[in-house]
């Protein structure tokens, strides 16, 4: 099957390994698109660069470091969520959540293909080594990645707790949580060797965390937004150091 970008994708060879902004690759082993770099512009394998790759395992390693509660949140926050909710008789939107969260990968991938037309420039600007506007380009990608994951756990958030209350307030809060941040997380899963996968689910997770906390305290779920926002701008600056880090070790290129 074509890939977005105009690549070939066979098997388990379908996963780019990129760290410009994410977009979307068709893999035929598997019906859901999946989120990856904006353009073929930035690839590194095991065998090909090991300070790369020893760069690339730093980072995973500081994010997991972050991810042990990140885990328990998403295990016991899950469980616990979806039991409070069917003990107050709120069952509709346990199965709500479960098909939001069944369906979204698919959806999201959809949603992501625009990307394709902010990121593809880099494509041509990478070959003539016009590096200034290569980044410009994967930025405009990045940001349009970024905010489509804050407009989407935004809405998800305000939808889930729009009616939340009293005792049903702190299970709505943690199960928006739950449906807004699995499909990021099963999509960056499937591309575990992806940098820009992983980062990108990591920050959507810590940002989601955030807005909880505010929310809880303010009680205020736009503003909880806005502070979901301005972590992602932190995500982008992430991307875009890779980008540069990879540019500074002589990696990028175009097929």
């Amino acid at each position: 099957m074509p890939a977005a970008n105009g690549a070939i994708t066979t098997g388990h060879t379908a996963a780019f390994r990129s760290v410009a902004a994410p977009v979307v690759v068709m893999a035929i082993d598997s019906p859901l698109p999946l989120p990856l770099s904006a353009v073929r512009v930035v690839e590194y394998r095991n065998s090909r660069n090991n300070k790369w790759d020893h760069r690339g395992a730093r980072v995973k390693a500081l994010i997991a470091i972050f991810q042990l509660p990140i885990m328990l949140l998403n295990v016991f926050g899950t469980i616990g969520a979806v039991i409070w909710l069917l003990v107050i008789g709120e069952w509709r939107w346990v199965v709500a959540g479960i098909l939001t969260m069944m369906f979204a990968p698919f959806m999201l991938g959809l949603a992501i293909l625009p990307s394709i037309a902010l990121g593809a420039p880099g494509i041509y600007f990478v070959k003539r080594r016009i590096t200034i506007l290569l980044y410009f380009f994967s930025l405009l990608s990045s940001i349009y990645i970024y905010g489509l994951i804050s407009a989407w756990s935004g809405g998800v958030a305000y939808y889930f707790m729009r009616d939340a209350h009293g005792q049903s307030f702190w299970p709505f809060l943690v199960w928006s949580y739950c449906v807004a941040t699995v499909p990021w997380t099963y999509m960056a899963q499937r591309e575990s060797d992806s940098i820009a996968s992983t980062l990108a689910a990591f920050f959507a997770q810590v940002a989601f965390i955030v807005l909880m906390i505010v929310v809880a305290f303010s009680g205020d779920l736009a503003a909880g937004v806005q502070v979901f926002s301005l972590v992602m701008l932190v995500g982008i600056f992430f991307h875009m150091r890779l980008l540069a880090e990879a540019n500074r070790m002589g990696l990028l290129h175009a097929d």
